[in-house]
């Protein structure tokens, strides 16, 4: 990003020793494709600000099936507009999961420039430019007036500890620099995640001094916080200009941050809240530190790399929108993330290799998941109860998007019956690569010609974007199909990865890019994309097995609305307390190890139930929720 909140365009020209892949230019045919009309969200002329420069900042979905959207109708950078707006709103969308007609209810207005929406127990919070609010009314009867302020943005102003001492800007950070924003709360066990930008200077690099205690952090807090502390408000750092997030498993969560100065590259982190992670951006040459720059320098904190890079190119990736974890259809378990600079959507498959300590890290293949939106840029990704991927729009492709778009939203809902041949995920190897296939591969076309494997490395640096370098081939020795056709050994010699003996922001990174031409499926089918970006942090251990049977590549992990909102806590001797967030009836159930229930209790709405141990001392218990057609169960012990 650019100068601005993330949209932004600074081209620079790169040699490349190979051509690029062209980007697919049709819907993923494992999916249908729909544009939906939203009445109160017009698309058409759009100068700048009002009519027909709308565009979705956030979704979320309420327990009877409603959509929750916030949108926007201003375009701008940097931290205008700095009034708020009756066009920034927050409406209710009915229809959508039953066949419509679609129809929509305006029921909170006058945002400055709202960033993202999480539903809990039927309650809206809405992260705005500069402030977090709640909905005090879904009726909508006042929109006007129909928010309530939990906090306002970090500013110099804020409260809360002095980390190490380090001086900062006092001056007003929501006029004098860029990038000062809350964006897409992703709820959690109690507890909000949210993004918070850095200190970017308007028409400059990084060269200025923080203006935050909180700048690039991923914010943490609950229904009950109204001012934040540096203390118990910050559960990772070092974050550049990061537009959005969304929760994985585990309560980890997906953040996608943007290039720009001490960032070449577009990248993925993985968010493990409060594990002291630090992800690298800093303020520029001789400046104070940041918060999470110090923090590391003290050895609080701990660099932790870019789980996926996409490249920033012609061809590659401008500025990343909310990521979005898939929990069910044909990429259960993989990620899909838009671009609001570029079009397209990524695909990022996950590798799962251990670093040099032999600790577990993961390390993502980014691929084109569709590309048929034209001009529409893809901001904001919800999967619904439904099951279909739902993509907000951000008016059209841009800095800053710019113009209107031709469509407010699309949804994506899963095929049956169809089959699609391509490369589903690459896993890294100690003499090169693992292609995973979806179907099996032609023999006669895996030879060694048809795969181009190359790569780039980069250091942050004061320079804005990639700075220099380009790609170098490496040499593809042999290609190689496994006995069940469905796996590609390519032996590659030479293979770099991150350089772990610098510290911080002298890391040189590594991505390995590949281009595979003529590849087809054992029927003659093509292969649907030709380009994938790995990030190589890591060089496996693992060695080639031809004869292995092919794993299933999907996940296929569900992360259900309970998952989200239950969780439990030993209250005390042989007391588990278990906490839920959720509307309607709900069961809980205590069983023993052989399914026999031990206790079971019902209730009603937000709140908790206890369970005492049958025992004296400590056992293993199985604990089960169930509400509705949804179902949680957990391994508990205490």
């Amino acid at each position: 990003m650019k100068n601005s909140l993330i949209w932004n365009v600074f081209l620079i020209s790169m040699a490349v020793s190979t051509l690029y892949a062209s980007k697919p230019t049709v819907t993923n045919p494992l999916f249908t494709q729909a544009a939906i009309t939203l009445p109160s969200l017009g698309v058409g002329t759009c100068s700048g600000n009002g009519a027909g420069c709308n565009g979705v900042m956030g979704i979320d979905w309420l327990s009877d099936g409603r959509m929750v959207v916030v949108s926007t109708d201003f375009e701008g950078g940097g931290e205008i507009p700095t009034a708020p707006r009756p066009g920034s709103k927050v409406m209710l969308v009915s229809g959508l999961l039953n066949g419509g007609p679609i129809t929509t209810k305006e029921i909170a207005t006058n945002f400055k420039m709202p960033t993202g929406v999480s539903v809990v127990n039927d309650r809206i919070y809405v992260a705005d430019k500069d402030s977090f609010y709640v909905i005090p009314d879904n009726t909508g009867a006042n929109p006007g007036t129909n928010r309530q302020r939990m906090f306002q943005a970090p500013t110099p102003l804020t409260t809360g500890s002095n980390p190490l001492n380090f001086k900062f800007n006092t001056g007003n950070a929501n006029t004098s620099f860029w990038h000062h924003w809350v964006f897409t709360p992703t709820y959690y066990h109690g507890k909000f995640y949210s993004n918070y930008s850095g200190d970017i200077q308007n028409g400059g690099p990084s060269d200025v001094p923080p203006a935050s205690y909180f700048g690039g952090a991923v914010l943490a807090f609950d229904t009950n916080t109204t001012v934040l502390d540096t203390n118990v408000n910050r559960a990772a750092g070092g974050l550049r200009s990061p537009n959005g997030n969304n929760l994985g498993l585990n309560g980890e969560i997906w953040s996608a941050d943007n290039q720009g100065s001490q960032l070449p590259m577009c990248y993925l982190a993985l968010v493990k809240p409060f594990t002291n992670q630090y992800f690298g951006h800093r303020q520029g040459n001789g400046q104070t530190p940041s918060w999470g720059q110090a923090w590391y320098a003290a050895g609080r904190l701990q660099y932790d790399p870019p789980v996926a890079i996409m490249d920033f190119a012609a061809n590659g990736w401008r500025s990343l929108a909310q990521p979005l974890y898939l929990t069910s259809g044909p990429y259960a378990g993989d990620v899909i993330v838009g671009d609001v600079n570029s079009t397209g959507i990524a695909r990022v498959a996950i590798d799962s290799v251990a670093d040099t300590t032999g600790a577990p890290k993961i390390q993502c293949a980014a691929f084109w998941f569709s590309n048929n939106t034209g001009n529409d840029a893809i901001n904001r990704l919800s999967m619904g109860p439904d099951g279909s991927i739902y993509a907000g729009v951000f008016r059209s492709i841009g800095n800053w998007p710019s113009g209107a778009s031709t469509n407010i939203m699309y949804k994506y809902t899963p095929r049956t019956n169809t089959s699609l041949f391509e490369i589903r995920k690459i896993r890294s190897l100690a003499d090169g690569f693992e292609l995973y296939l979806s179907q099996p591969a032609n023999p006669a076309t895996v030879i060694p010609a048809n795969f181009t494997v190359q790569q780039k490395n980069w250091v942050r640096q004061a320079t804005y974007g990639t700075g220099a370098g380009s790609y170098a081939n490496r040499t593809v020795n042999s290609a190689t199909l496994s006995n069940d056709s469905m796996r590609i050994h390519l032996t590659v010699p030479g293979i770099q990865r991150i350089n772990q003996s610098r510290r911080g922001d002298s890391v040189t990174h590594w991505v390995t890019h590949f281009l595979v031409n003529n590849l087809a499926s054992s029927t003659s089918a093509a292969n649907f994309t030709n380009e994938a970006w790995y990030a190589q942090n890591w060089v496996s251990a693992r060695t080639w097995n031809a004869a292995a049977p092919t794993p299933i590549v999907s996940m296929r992990h569900k992360i259900s609305t309970l998952d989200s909102h239950i969780w439990y806590t030993v209250a005390g001797p042989g007391l588990l307390r278990v906490n839920m967030d959720i509307t309607g009836s709900h069961e809980a159930t205590l069983r023993d190890l052989q399914g026999r229930i031990l206790s079971r209790q019902t209730a009603t709405g937000a709140g908790h139930v206890e369970f005492s141990s049958p025992t004296r001392t400590q056992s293993i218990y199985l604990l089960e929720v169930k509400s509705g057609s949804d179902s949680y169960a957990q391994v508990v012990t205490f």
